[in-house]
């Protein structure tokens, strides 16, 4: 019997580009029910793992529209994805990319900080707290240029008095 799961990639490597902007330039994510919005990004972690090298060439276009399609995700399903996303772009294209798109990428991530997320009883997603501050670590010190912002971020945080912010960074 012939399957639909044959031995080749679902699309061509050359169609992940197109995919991943049309994605973010043509879809408004934010607009997007939940469910959706973690599809979107559960793609473009997908394609970031099956098509780095043509998606790394996208560069500041990649990063300036994921900047926005992410900005004010609050549910943590698809926040963790978006922390996935940040991460990837930080070790791969943060080295390239202008200051002021390094400290947005950085900002994105951090404004989250400190997490303090509950998860509710019998949550079926699964995620944790602990979960959610891993994926934000890993985002936040994935690229070499964070490491400024992330001392300034980390000084600032330690002088505001709270005492578990102050734990937590």
């Amino acid at each position: 019997s012939s399957s639909s799961s044959s031995s080749g990639p679902l699309f061509a490597s050359s169609q992940a580009v197109a995919t991943i902007d049309a994605l973010l330039t043509k879809t408004q994510i934010q607009r997007l029910p939940q469910a959706s919005r973690s599809q979107a990004f559960s793609l473009m972690i997908s394609l970031n793992e099956k098509c780095t090298r043509e998606l790394v060439g996208m560069g500041e276009r990649y990063a300036k529209h994921f900047i926005d399609a992410m900005d004010g995700e609050k549910d943590p399903r698809c926040l963790i994805l978006c922390f996935n996303i940040i991460e990837f772009l930080g070790a791969h294209i943060g080295q390239t990319l202008p200051i002021g798109l390094v400290e947005e990428l950085f900002d994105i991530a951090s404004c989250y900080f400190p997490i303090t997320f509950t998860p509710p009883k019998d949550d079926p997603a699964g995620i944790t707290g602990e979960d959610l501050k891993t994926a934000l670590n890993n985002a936040i010190k994935a690229c070499d240029r964070y490491s400024k912002l992330l001392v300034e971020f980390v000084q600032e945080r330690a002088g505001d008095g709270n005492t578990q912010t102050t734990a937590d960074a």
